[in-house]
């Protein structure tokens, strides 16, 4: 009986992610409701074929006195010979990799991702890592927005991030009415929050105010509600950054949630709430020295940015701002050593710590081994001892906001990892988001486009 439903797959129906105004390349349906791109006609065997046949094929625009044509790949894969995840969309597939799809609820083929949650019809999407298409509608007397410095010495993968933080910041720094004169046009300040003055002993956040957090969770019972188990920070249009140890736990099995655009974790429908489809753990994770804790999620459809969704930077040379003292920590975490934890997200104020021995003193014990390249340290300040990360902060950003180098976004200077108690001013382990193996790992996962293009112009 299972197989019998499985199969029904690739027999009902499929849609696009657009249904109609296609354009060369786009994903559409067959009128045989298969899977399959927009090509020229003369470029298309399935559809030449049809058409000797006699039968009906799909149209998908014509151009240039060329007809371009709904084009399905036809070739038989079995899993003897091909990894069905590394193909093009094909018309039949073996019955496991039918099963993988219908467990896994992902199934990948060339740059076209379809996905099945138990329902029908089945979606099929072209996949996009692409901040380059952002659009901006702004008045044409706004003021431009000042790009950064970039070092010419930025290797392939850090331009790629600088060129990804410029496009976001844009989100953040719109184009406003001046109040001297409406017919004049200035740039976001973002002086609504510029007092992040002062998780443990924390203080509530702002709505709208870290926009680029996420709250991560899981459920094994699904007739249960979702437990919310850590958090992440949104980089990408796909991707979200969080710890290694934080993507699953025994109670609530791997995070498959991602909550965005809220300050309330419980309440789902004041944010939007994305399912995660792939969890990539750092290779080197070690679960027991705590070294190399980062790792991405990836979620099911592109995440749509507002005012209260928007990527956070991650730093590149001569962004200096991620290496001031003081940073911020935000999360949905215990509210202080063995409380429950907080439904609002909470903020706090922490400072980095540059003398290596001290956090080597502290950090150091059991089978932890202290980094000082992979690792970042921080602890409350003397106002506020109590100040802290804690239980189910785990994933959350160390961060600050750009005052001037990159207006009104923040740089993610580490990932929330460990530490020894929280609530008693002792040193916290982040995992140093700046390290160039981290990097290189985010942007090869999170803007492979990107990359290759940056590759193809510097060879």
């Amino acid at each position: 009986m299972k197989k019998v439903i499985i199969l029904l797959l690739f027999t009902l129906l499929l849609v696009n992610c657009d249904d109609g105004d296609y354009e060369i390349g786009s994903v559409c349906t067959t009128n045989t409701n298969e899977a399959g791109v927009c090509k020229y006609l003369y470029e298309c065997p399935y559809a030449l074929n049809r058409l000797r046949k006699r039968t009906k094929i799909k149209d998908c625009l014509y151009e240039d006195d060329k007809r371009y044509v709904c084009c399905a790949e036809t070739t038989k894969i079995t899993p003897a010979t091909s990894n069905p995840l590394e193909q093009k969309p094909r018309e039949t597939i073996s019955d496991r990799e039918l099963v993988k799809f219908h467990e896994e609820g992902l199934l990948k083929g060339g740059d076209i991702e379809c996905r099945f949650n138990g329902t029908f019809p089945v979606k099929c999407c072209r996949i996009v890592h692409d901040f380059t298409t952002l659009k901006f509608n702004e008045p044409p007397k706004c003021p431009e927005l000042e790009k950064p410095y970039a070092r010419s010495s930025m290797t392939p993968h850090q331009s790629v991030i600088y060129d990804a933080c410029y496009a976001y910041s844009r989100l953040g720094s719109k184009c406003l009415a001046s109040d001297i004169n409406t017919d004049w046009y200035v740039r976001d300040d973002c002086q609504r929050f510029r007092s992040i003055t002062k998780i443990s002993d924390g203080d509530p956040a702002k709505v709208s105010e870290f926009p680029h957090m996420a709250v991560l969770g899981g459920r094994k019972d699904a007739a249960k509600p979702i437990s919310w188990i850590g958090g992440g920070t949104l980089i990408s249009e796909y991707f979200i950054l969080t710890a290694a140890h934080a993507v699953g736990s025994r109670d609530t099995g791997v995070v498959n949630y991602a909550l965005l655009g809220t300050i309330y974790k419980n309440d789902t429908r004041s944010g939007e709430l994305y399912h995660v489809v792939k969890i990539i753990k750092y290779p080197e994770y070690n679960s027991q020295t705590k070294k190399n804790d980062i790792a991405l999620l990836k979620v099911h459809t592109r995440v749509i940015f507002s005012d209260y969704i928007r990527p956070a930077c991650l730093p590149f040379p001569g962004s200096k701002e991620y290496e001031y003292t003081s940073c911020t920590v935000a999360g949905w975490g215990s509210m202080g050593e063995r409380q429950n934890t907080s439904d609002v997200l909470l903020k706090a104020t922490v400072f980095q710590e540059y003398n290596h021995s001290r956090c080597k003193d502290v950090l150091h014990q059991n089978f932890f081994v202290w980094d000082s390249n992979t690792m970042i340290c921080a602890k409350s300040g003397e106002s506020r001892p109590n100040q802290d990360t804690c239980k189910g902060d785990s994933g959350g950003p160390l961060m600050t906001l750009s005052k001037q180098f990159v207006r009104c976004s923040y740089f993610v200077a580490g990932v929330v990892s460990w530490g020894p108690r929280c609530g008693f001013q002792l040193y916290g382990s982040y995992t140093n988001s700046s390290y160039y193996k981290y990097q290189e790992w985010i942007v090869e996962n999170a803007w492979p486009q990107q990359l290759k293009a940056r590759n193809i112009i510097l060879s």
